[in-house]
């Protein structure tokens, strides 16, 4: 069944303030646009890096407020149609766990 799951685009679920979702599986024109979206979101090998500290030598919180715009533009696309509000309510462990299933497998 993962098998055809994955070839209809329907990936893995994950539990958001109670309510069971299916994770979208990035397609490879998703891939080739993602990056301009995740610009500032550093991923690893152990999964993503998400900064909402305020870094050295930024004067003030543009910046900052632009990598949470740009993690939760991420997240509308993993999980459509899930509003933000939900989306806040996640485990920073499940948010590297859905962009790591997302743009990796």
């Amino acid at each position: 069944m993962t098998e055809l799951n994955e070839a209809l685009g329907i990936g893995d679920k994950f539990v958001i303030d109670g309510v069971e979702y299916n994770a979208h599986i990035a397609t490879l024109e998703e891939l080739e646009k993602v990056s301009e979206k995740i610009d500032g979101l550093y991923l690893t090998d152990k999964g993503v890096y998400l900064n909402f500290i305020k870094l050295q030598g930024e004067v003030d919180d543009k910046a900052r407020k632009e990598r949470i715009k740009k993690l939760f533009e991420l997240l509308k696309i993993i999980f459509p149609g899930v509003p933000v509000d939900k989306l806040k309510k996640m485990s920073r462990k499940e948010v590297a766990r859905a962009a790591d299933y997302f743009l990796i497998g």
